[in-house]
């Protein structure tokens, strides 16, 4: 897919290339202009979101996992402490 990549035509941030990046004048691509990045708010805040939702549909929340150390313990985690 990138076996001729030329730099020139591609995000000066993240490499993505034309024409899967529409570049600006100078260089950027959308999405590295819209990135925001995640504020982490602990875990009153999640508390808090989970208790505004609670018992308005089947299931209160949905927790995506990739099977991976890190989720499963995220899964665990909330399951034991929310």
């Amino acid at each position: 897919m990138f076996n001729n990549f030329d730099e020139s035509k591609a995000c000066r941030n993240c490499l993505l290339p034309e024409p899967y990046a529409q570049l600006n004048e100078n260089q950027t691509c959308h999405e590295c202009l819209s990135y925001r990045p995640h504020v982490v708010q602990g875990i009153a805040a999640l508390q808090k979101e989970l208790d505004t939702n609670k018992g308005k549909e089947k299931y209160d929340c949905m927790v995506a996992i990739s099977g991976g150390r890190d989720s499963m313990y995220a899964l665990y985690f909330a399951k034991k402490n929310i």
